[in-house]
Parts: structure tokens; sequence; C-alpha cells
């Protein structure tokens, strides 16, 4: 047998599996075996009072143990062919299998059969007889048949056009998820049903339509008014619906299958759908609360809970949404309330008001990620926030005020000072004492450099407390509302060189003199690099969060890293100009009124980067050079 589970109704509803071979205590008497849903017994056995079993002699062509205490099923083989169809069907038997497209070789006892589908059940039953033969009722001819032990199930091509509508449709169908596309019309291979309907982005159509026996398509009374069968045609025209979102201070999108188009809310927009009681839209994040329905009428309604904001007349729906101020006047930077159609930036300088929809996932954009607040707007008009965060911001009513907390920055001991990256706030923090900003919980803040950014990313958690990922321990804390930046001190030795350089720092000029080593204490960062008297140095260098000075491949030439010690070696250049008949003058860091003279060649050591050499006689006479990092002389 295919399907071994089953039951016996004069025993009680329990379900049997036969592969286990149950032994069962039965009392003499006439009992049914039945699988099919439909009701109907594959056989009858009877159980004598010497307790063995007996059957119909026409069941021993499928049956074996007569006069026994043992029943064997072995049934009979049939054939089940759906390769034809655009769906799987699901055989009404005990245990409820799926057969997929294609065929299928099964054993079933003698009896009534049926198919079930996604929803609801196949018109079609077929009957398996006492002699191993498949027969299909007369009705269901057209697209099924019996031929011996085979069934194939044919089905009918049935068309679909939902050309008019702004969306697409999957039909619900077992083992067969593809959606329908509105651009063209569609077809598909269905067996009679007379529920088959569509799921949408959320829920379902609210159309239920048939295919009956004779291949046709008919649409409930009801739903005449946008959708029509024809033959074996489905055509949903849909209602075209108007949306009137232009008090909101964002765009909606509508969650719509094939369409994420977003609907501007500087005008009035239009959308054909299919009626549907679980319409709903996208934000930025989430979705907004409201869940409105399109009526097999054409109205639109909104739930009651909805109407202080929301209303549905005919077929337009306005949303009003409610007016939210936000207060930030205690931060130390802006915030970006992340919404579809509106990037505006919210200035801390004075209250801001939006209206907005509700929505139970709120939240603001940073200069980078986004702030660890997520609030809700309800469908009451009220600013509700999360308790975990009730420390530092506050719904009131429809005013949301985000107070933050006081963050201390010690960056002391580095010998540069750093730019937190903050929307509306460029303020440098100087090194020389420590510094307090008060900002909003965030895992994703940074810092920018004179070029670049620095490797940490702290938190600020929603207790107010600075948190530092591991990886940067060795150099950075954080303690309670305190971040400290130690750095790592870094040696740089230029003894080789015949020019000073100075670091490109945030707060701090100094020029490096290439007479001794120096040091310079740096939070890790992978874009430090040097000015020069003309431009910058081509050499860009990293420290690591470990502390180690890194030097990319391309310049290893002239420079090298070794712990924390970048040394720069160079490049020994020739310079013979004894044909100009003038001297030059090197406009280097650290080489200042040094003359080299036409008459004989000079030796310089130069980091990769552009170089001035100015003529004592005549600017015109002035010789620009480039050292390229592999030693090579280029004219510029």
């Amino acid at each position: 047998m295919s399907y071994t589970k089953f039951t016996i109704p004069e025993r009680g509803p329990e379900v049997l599996d036969g592969a286990a071979a149950p032994t069962l205590s039965l009392l003499p008497g006439t009992y049914n075996f039945v699988q099919s849903e439909l009701g109907e017994p594959g056989f009858r056995f009877e159980v004598t009072d010497g307790g063995v079993v007996t059957y119909d002699p026409g069941s021993e062509t499928f049956l074996d143990g007569k006069g026994t205490r043992d029943v064997v099923v072995r049934g009979f083989p049939l054939e089940i062919n759906t390769s034809a169809l655009s769906e799987d069907l699901g055989l009404r038997v005990t245990g409820r299998p799926t057969l997929g497209r294609g065929s299928h070789n099964l054993k079933l006892v003698p009896g009534r059969y049926g198919f079930f589908l996604a929803l609801g059940v196949s018109d079609l039953e077929f009957r398996l007889g006492a002699d191993g033969q498949v027969a299909v009722p007369p009705a269901h001819a057209g697209y099924a048949s019996g031929n011996g032990s085979t069934l194939e199930i044919r089905g009918y091509t049935v068309t679909f056009d939902f050309r008019q509508l702004s969306h697409d449709l999957r039909p619900e169908l077992l083992g067969n998820s593809t959606v329908l596309s509105r651009a063209t019309t569609q077809q598909l291979t269905l067996v009679p049903c007379s529920t088959y309907r569509f799921t949408l982005a959320i829920g379902y159509a609210e159309l239920v339509y048939a295919l009956t026996p004779e291949g046709q398509v008919t649409v409930p009374p009801a739903h005449a008014g946008y959708a029509s069968g024809n033959g074996s045609t489905l055509e949903i025209r849909g209602y075209t619906v108007t949306f009137d979102f232009r008090q909101l201070s964002h765009d909606l999108r509508p969650e719509l299958l094939g369409n994420s188009t977003v609907l501007s809310r500087t005008t009035t927009q239009q959308l054909t759908l299919t009626p549907c009681s679980t319409y709903r839209f996208t934000l930025a994040i989430g979705y907004a609360e409201l869940v409105y329905a399109l009526t097999p009428e054409g109205q639109v309604t909104v739930p009651p809970a909805h109407a202080g904001y929301a209303s549905g007349n005919g077929s337009t729906l306005e949303i009003r949404g409610y007016t939210v101020t936000f207060d930030f006047r205690q931060l130390s930077h802006d915030l970006r309330p992340e919404l579809l159609g509106n990037s505006t930036v919210l200035s801390r300088t004075t209250t801001q008001q939006l209206t907005l929809t509700p929505c139970s996932t709120y939240r603001f954009t940073l200069a980078i990620g986004y702030a660890e607040l997520v609030y809700a707007l309800t469908p009451e008009g009220q600013v509700t926030v999360p308790p975990a965060h009730a420390g530092y911001a506050s719904g009131n009513g429809s005013t949301l005020e985000i107070r933050g907390y006081t963050v201390t920055f010690d960056f002391r001991q580095l010998s540069h000072d750093l730019r937190p990256e903050l929307l509306g706030n460029s303020t440098v923090l100087s090194r020389t004492t420590t510094q307090q900003l008060t900002l909003t919980p965030c895992s994703t803040y940074r810092f920018t450099l004179a070029i670049g950014y620095a490797e940490l990313v702290y938190a600020l958690t929603p207790e107010g407390q600075v948190t530092v990922p591991p990886a940067h321990a060795g150099y950075a804390s954080g303690n309670g509302s305190t971040l400290e930046i130690r750095g790592y001190t870094v040696t740089f030795d230029f003894r080789q060189l015949s020019h000073d350089l100075r670091p490109e720092l945030l707060g701090n000029s100094t020029v490096l003199s290439r007479t001794t080593t120096q040091q310079l204490t740096l939070t890790p960062c992978s874009t430090y690099r040097f000015t020069l008297a003309i431009g910058y140095a081509e050499l860009v260098y990293a420290l690591t969060p470990e502390g180690q000075v890194t030097v990319p491949p391309a310049h290893a030439g002239y420079a090298s890293s070794n712990g924390s010690t970048l040394e720069i070696r160079g490049n020994t250049i020739t310079l013979d100009f004894h044909g100009q008949h003038h001297d030059l003058v090197p406009d280097f860091l650290g080489q200042q009124n040094v003359v080299l003279s036409h008459t004989q060649p000079h030796q310089l050591t130069l980091v990769a980067g552009s170089f001035l050499l100015r003529s004592k006689r005549d600017s015109l006479c002035d010789a620009h050079l480039a050292v390229r990092p592999d030693g090579s002389i280029q004219p510029v």
C-alpha cells in the first residue's frame, strides 16, 4: 500500500498505521477498513466467534489472510497522471498526502476517492473498482479519464487577465507559488474547484471564483462589479482607488505584489486594486498601523480605531495623520527621521513638527547608522517610547522629547584632536581638556580625523553607558558615561630623508624633524598621511587597533613598519642641472635657504610625493618633479 494509515470506525476514531503491523483486539462482528475521506470503506471484514478473519470473495484479489488472525492489505496498482496541471493535488485519504505534478504509481484499496487543493476540494471524484479499474463520472470526462488502472487528469487551461490592475496576483495553489504578472494575460491549467482564490502581498483577495467541470470560469454575483468569467477566462478589472496623503510629511509605499512604487504626498495618487480586507503600507522601516479594506462594491473602509487620522470616502482613502512635535534641544546634534520621500534633518535649535501616519517602528538616522530609539505613534495620536529608553526619552501626548545622555570625552593623552561625526555639529574636540557632548544612544558613533575616520566605533547604550568593542580595549575604554581614548605611541624615523614631514592631524600642525626619531600618540586609523611643503606624501599608513603600524606593499621599497615604529627611508635621487646655468633652492620642509649649485650634481633622499625646486634667477625656471613609490622621477 502506498499509504498505510487507516481507521476502523467500529472501534473508534483512532488513526492506525499499517506500516507498524498493529495487533488489534476485536470482538466478533463486522468491521470496515476506511482510508478515503469520502467515508466509503475500502472493504469489510468479519471477525468470527473463533477469532479468525473472513471477508467476501470479491476482496480476495487485493487481500490475504482469510481464515487466519491476520489481514494483509495489498491493494490494487494505480497510476495517477497529473503532468498537464499547474498545481499539485492532495489525495483525500488518511494522512492527506500531496501528489506533485507528474505520474504517480500507487497502490490503493477499492473505493471512491477525491482530491483536496490549497483551499477546499476539487470537484473531481473517481472510483477504483473491485476489479482494479478506474472510473470517472461522465460529468468530468472533459478533463479527466480512467483507462484501465490509469487515471489521467488533464484539467482545463484558464486565461487570467489582470492588465487593468496596478499589482500582480499569486494564485493560491498547492506546489505553485508563482506570481502572475499583470503585464500580459497569463495561463494556468487547473482542475475544477469552486474555491479558487488569490494571495496578495498580505492576506487574500476577496474574490473566490470557480472553475466548473465543464471548464467555465464563474464569479459570484457580489463580485461582478470588478471581475467576470467569460468561458475559460477570468478578468479582474479591479477598482480605481484615490489616495490623498497631502497632509503627511512623508510618502507611503503600498504593499503590493509586483509594484514597489512609492506614492508621493505632493498630489493625490491613483491605483487600481482588487478588493481585499488587508491592504497596508510600508514605511522607510516597518509598516503603517492602518490596515484598510477595498470592498467588493469598490468602497474604501477604515477600521473605527483609525478614524481619528484616516477615512474612506467612496473609492478615496485619505490619511491626514497626526502632527508630532519633536524636542531635541538638549542634544549636541541634530536628527534625521527615517521617512520615505523626506530626508530633512531636524535641527536641535528649536522644537520641530512633522505630520506622520501611526506606526510602531519610527526611528532616526544619525551621521552614520541609526539611533537606538524606536518609537511609536499610536492610532490615537500618542507618542510612546519603550520602557528601556525612558531614561533619556519620553512621549507626552503628541510630543517626543529626547534628552539624551551627557558623555565625557577624554583624549588628553593623544597628540591630536578628534571631530565626532554628528549631524549638524562639526565641532573639533580639543585634547587639551576633557570635553562633553549630549548624545542620543546609538551603537555606531565614530570620529573623523584630518582625513578619513578613526577605527573606533563606540556605543552609547539606552542606559547611558559608553561601551567599546573588545578589539579596541588596548587603547580605549568606556567607564560609565566617559569615553577615554589613550591611543598608541608611534615612533617616526625619517633620519635618512633630506626633508622633514608634517603629519596631517586635527589640532596639530607640528613639523617632525628628521634630525632624530619622533613620537606621537595616535588613535588607530587606516588613512594617516603627511603634508609636504607642497601637497601630500603618497604614503598612506595605518595604525591598527592592536597598535601596529602597517605600510601598503606598493610603498615597501622606501618605507617599513616594525611594531609601533614607522621608518621612511625614502628614495635617493640624483639631480644634475649643470646645463641650466642657474642654481636651485629646494622648497622642502626643514630645508630653508639651502642652495643647490648648478655646477655639480646633487643627491637628495625623498619620500614619494611632489616637490618644487625654485630657481634663484627666474620662477619660469622652477623645477617641479614627482618622485614615485618605486623611486622613478616624473616632471610635473
